[in-house]
């Protein structure tokens, strides 16, 4: 039976954590004592060790995510086993672009004050230097309103729609295509692995236009035309898994019909065999 790995509440005041780096991949033999990822806090940077003997079948939480403490991060089992059903890697929306910016308050406080007031992840201060991203103009969803890293990502990636002109919401999600490029590598390049997804595109059952885009830029949306419903582009793998952007317009596609349709894309590139069913 698996064993859930959780977020560890390090301190009274910790209640979250963001996940630096994993030190083993999906598949891999663990003991307990090893380190299994390290997490930083608002202090300092902990290694966190295994638990138990086993197998890591599943990480939920990519490197780079927040979570709040005690939530599950990933599973151990034993070799072969397959995970809780559920256990995929979060699927994050990023809201749409605003067509006007809201009202400022009547008598806002200066920049300086607001930036030292605010409650942010380290990683989410970091990326948002990288990014350009005003702390003082994002909302938190992390506990107590905190600043965490998918909220200055989804204000980048709002503020890039923005400037093009383009409503335009997304998802992105990470599938473990190791089956994949397994199979791919036996064809000796006769089918690459822009073109399986092409043909996976092709299969979803969707009543609106789905463009597929080829290779996207890591962590970024692919780009809309006028007119378009929906554009979907892959990441280039990386340790045997892909990150897959399904950027859409919301008058047209719902958060949850875009959600479905990017489930389904990760269950078809992760077991490819069903496309031959």
């Amino acid at each position: 039976m698996s064993i859930e790995v959780l977020m560890p509440k390090l301190g009274l005041t910790m209640t979250e954590g963001t996940i630096e780096e994993w030190k083993f991949r999906e598949g891999d033999a663990v003991k307990k004592g090893d380190v299994l990822f390290t997490v930083a806090t608002n202090k300092l940077t902990n290694d966190v060790e295994c638990e138990a003997d086993g197998t890591l079948l599943k990480i939920v939480l990519p490197a780079g995510e927040t979570a709040d403490c005690k939530s599950v991060v990933a599973y151990i089992g034993e070799a072969g086993e397959q995970a809780p059903a559920g256990s995929e890697a979060p699927v994050r929306v990023i809201p749409a672009a605003q067509d006007t910016p809201p009202s400022a308050p009547s008598a806002p406080a200066p920049a300086a004050e607001q930036s030292q007031r605010l409650r942010v992840s380290p990683y989410a201060r970091k990326t948002a230097r990288e990014l350009g991203v005003d702390l003082t103009k994002v909302t938190g969803t992390g506990p107590n309103g905190r600043i965490v890293w998918r909220d200055v990502d989804a204000a980048a990636q709002a503020k890039a729609a923005a400037q093009a002109g383009t409503a335009v919401a997304g998802f992105y999600t990470i599938a473990d295509i190791r089956e994949l490029l397994a199979a791919l590598d036996s064809l000796n390049g006769a089918l690459t692995l822009n073109a399986f997804v092409e043909k996976a595109a092709a299969k979803l059952e969707t009543s609106m236009a789905l463009r597929f885009a080829g290779e996207g830029i890591e962590g970024m949306l692919p780009g809309m035309e006028a007119g378009e419903a929906a554009v979907l582009a892959v990441g280039a793998p990386m340790d045997g898994k892909v990150r897959l952007h399904l950027a859409y317009a919301p008058a047209v596609l719902d958060d949850e019909e875009a959600a479905k349709l990017l489930r389904t894309m990760r269950t078809l590139l992760e077991h490819p065999l069903m496309l031959l069913v």
